[in-house]
């Protein structure tokens, strides 16, 4: 979803933190509870061949963890990351105009502002990457002739505060404030919502 690869497959879900397994861990029968396993290589091997090798299913199943658990596993992934990308498209107009207007940014972005983006959409953080796409959408349309009804009107839009560039926005997006700040949030969306 990044603006020079604006298709994200289904296998770009954050990795979990906690790990399932260890693998230094002796086996038993009661021992299985206690072991831990690090899945992010699991994780990346899939990321990379779409599917996971059978010595990766057999390290889950030296566990107990067998291969429908862990298909299971896998397809809540995938169900996770289409949503986290549909719910970010849909901010921006659908999966049409997302692509339109990424490939727009691709042209017309520096590269800072390519990177803030894409640090956005990939935080992990839905309302930063939302804002982001509404950021981008709001960009998108002003630059083809469209201005925000606020300015059309000599509202709020005329002479407020605005973000000078979508890098600026996501610096706010990204401060701790944003989390923890039901006010420093509505500011910055007001502040976007009139910018671009």
């Amino acid at each position: 979803m990044e603006i020079e690869n604006i298709v994200e497959t289904e296998t770009e879900a954050a990795a979990p933190e906690t790990p399932l397994i260890n693998e230094g861990a002796a086996e038993t029968p009661d021992s299985r509870q206690q072991q831990v396993l690090d899945i992010s290589s699991f994780e990346r091997e899939y990321a990379e061949r779409g599917a996971l090798s059978e010595e990766s299913y057999k390290a889950f199943e030296n566990i107990g963890i067998g291969k429908n658990v862990v298909d299971m596993y896998i397809e809540g992934r995938k169900a996770i990351a289409r949503a986290h990308a549909d719910e970010i498209m849909n901010a921006a107009g659908g999966r049409a105009e997302y692509e339109k207007m990424t490939a727009w940014a691709s042209e017309n972005f520096s590269e800072a502002e390519k990177a803030a983006f894409n640090s956005a959409i990939n935080s992990g953080d839905i309302q930063a990457a939302r804002l982001a796409a509404t950021g981008l959408n709001a960009r998108y349309k002003l630059s083809a002739g469209y201005l925000p009804a606020n300015r059309l009107e000599g509202g709020a839009g005329a002479g407020a505060d605005i973000y000078a560039s979508m890098a600026e926005m996501v610096r706010d997006v990204q401060d701790p404030r944003y989390k923890s700040d039901e006010a420093f949030r509505r500011k910055v969306a007001a502040k976007a919502a009139v910018s671009f």
